[in-house]
């Protein structure tokens, strides 16, 4: 009797592995070939490949963790290569079947990728093999900022979602030990944190970066994998702040008084001595070298085209006969200029010369005297003179005070 109960089990447990084995393979493979990069010549087809070639795995990979479909083995081809071995002019699905029957699987997948301009324009397509009929083609537009495998692995979900019908969006709910934060999903603030308690929606199937700042406490991190179409709950504990060592400081010490017009009068006085000097150059070679040229050329204009100029004003008489006399116009010219700029220095030397009088008394006089007022008139006996004005008279009284 326990021998045929045991030959019983036995056998019952074969039919249940064999079974569960037949339920496992019953899933439809599905080849995922390498979506194809559209290159154009420039410098971003590099990047288009990199790119092309991330969001393929993340497709194989949304492909192994969930979904109606298993990945078909040796699926690692190029879409141009056996477009090529298979004289597939187009991709019609009467040729694209053919590539599908000869890897061993019922559907195909493939796509392009083309770079245009902030964002990667992309299109991925679903074959039924055996039917030769499309099932879905999804496109959508990948920003250049999501282009890393961060993104790039959200993206390849979403186009799989798509593609099959799955739900990709699913809803993260979080419990934590601080009744307030502020909680970040993948590096963004998402929401914040209510009486322990927050939630996330609309989140793409798959893995995402989770972080939940509060005051009071270090920031918390964890990966957490999202189910497309459930709720995830997560249960975050934060660990505390130590608390803050205070030291104690000496109050600064007050600064010397009229520091910033002792600064200024010996600013102001260096440009007074520049200005100076500078002008006095310049109305020297005014009445010096410029002069003398001024004096050559006007000789020179009467010895080589006999024209001689007004003395009273030769500049003036110059200018009127034009080209000419272009020399004498530039000497002219050339001393106008210098006096201009020797008047100039010399107004500019006056003004910061009265600027400089004035900071050296706020700076060195004043200054002086408000820092010895207190300690001058403690201790000491002080006059005041106290004007005394009144009809049809004007005075002054004394006081004494001790």
């Amino acid at each position: 009797m326990h021998r045929r109960v045991a030959t019983f089990a036995l056998a019952a447990a074969l039919v249940a592995s064999f079974t569960f084995s037949q339920i496992a393979d019953a899933k439809p493979a599905v080849a995922v070939l390498r979506v194809d990069a559209v290159l154009t010549g420039a410098k971003t087809d590099a990047k288009a490949a990199v790119v092309s070639n991330k969001l393929t795995q993340a497709i194989r990979q949304a492909t192994r963790e969930r979904g109606p479909y298993r990945l078909a083995p040796n699926t690692n081809k190029d879409l141009l290569e056996l477009k090529l071995l298979y004289n597939c002019s187009s991709e019609a699905p009467a040729c694209m079947s053919k590539i599908g029957k000869s890897m061993k699987s019922a559907r195909l997948l493939w796509g392009k990728l083309a770079h245009k301009g902030d964002h990667y324009l992309v299109t991925v397509n679903l074959l039924n093999v055996k039917r030769k009929a499309m099932l879905r083609s999804s496109t959508v537009r990948i920003p250049m900022a999501q282009a890393n495998t961060a993104g790039l692995r959200r993206w390849g979900r979403t186009l799989y979602n798509r593609l099959t019908g799955l739900k990709d969006h699913g809803r993260l709910h979080i419990v934590a030990n601080s009744s307030s934060g502020v909680v970040l999903i993948d590096g963004n603030p998402a929401t914040n944190l209510k009486n322990g308690a927050a939630d996330v929606s609309g989140l793409s199937a798959g893995a995402h970066e989770l972080e939940i700042k509060a005051d009071g406490f270090k920031p918390y991190t964890e990966t957490v994998t999202v189910e497309g179409g459930k709720k995830t709950t997560v249960n975050a504990t934060l660990a505390a702040k130590a608390a803050p060592i205070l030291v104690k400081k000496d109050p600064p010490k007050p600064g010397k008084p009229g520091g910033f017009s002792r600064v200024m009068f010996w600013a102001t006085a260096a440009v007074t001595v520049i200005a100076g000097v500078g002008g006095t150059v310049a109305r020297l070679q005014y009445n010096g070298d410029l002069k003398t040229k001024q004096i050559d050329a006007i000789k020179l204009l009467r010895i080589e085209q006999d024209i001689t100029l007004d003395a009273n004003n030769a500049c003036a008489d110059a200018a009127m006969r034009g080209a000419v006399a272009q020399s004498v116009i530039d000497a002219c010219d050339e001393g106008k200029s210098r006096a201009s700029l020797a008047s100039v220095l010399a107004g500019v030397s006056v003004v910061s010369a009265l600027a400089a009088g004035f900071f050296y008394y706020k700076g060195f006089i004043a200054s002086g005297s408000s820092t010895n007022k207190e300690s001058n008139t403690v201790g000491k006996s002080r006059i005041r003179v106290i004007p005394n004005v009144g009809p049809g008279h004007v005075g002054a009284g004394l006081s004494l005070e001790f």
